[in-house]
C-alpha cells in the first residue's frame, strides 16, 4: 500500500500486482485525520489527480478552489 500524507489531507492508493487488478481497487481519501474517508470507485489515479487540480467543484479535495482565476493584462 502506498500512502501520501500532507497537511491538507491523506490519499491511499491500494496498488495491485498488475494494472488490471489495480483498476478494480477504489481510491480512498480524506482531508483530515479526524474526518471520514471518501471512497472513489471506478476512478483512475490520473483522473482523480486531474480533478483535484482542475475541478473547482470536486469538494473537499479541489485545489483549484484555492487558486484565483487567471487573468491577463495587455502589454503596453
Amino acid at each position: 500500500m502506498d500512502r501520501a500524507e500532507a497537511d491538507d489531507g491523506s490519499l491511499v492508493l491500494l496498488a495491485g500486482r498488475c494494472v488490471e487488478e489495480s483498476r478494480k481497487r477504489p481510491i480512498v481519501a480524506r482531508t483530515s485525520p479526524l474526518e471520514d474517508w471518501h471512497r472513489f470507485d471506478g476512478v483512475s489515479t490520473s483522473e482523480f489527480i486531474h480533478r483535484i487540480l482542475t475541478d473547482r467543484e470536486f469538494r473537499p479535495f479541489s485545489m483549484a478552489r484555492k487558486v484565483g482565476r487567471p487573468f491577463f493584462e495587455a502589454y503596453r
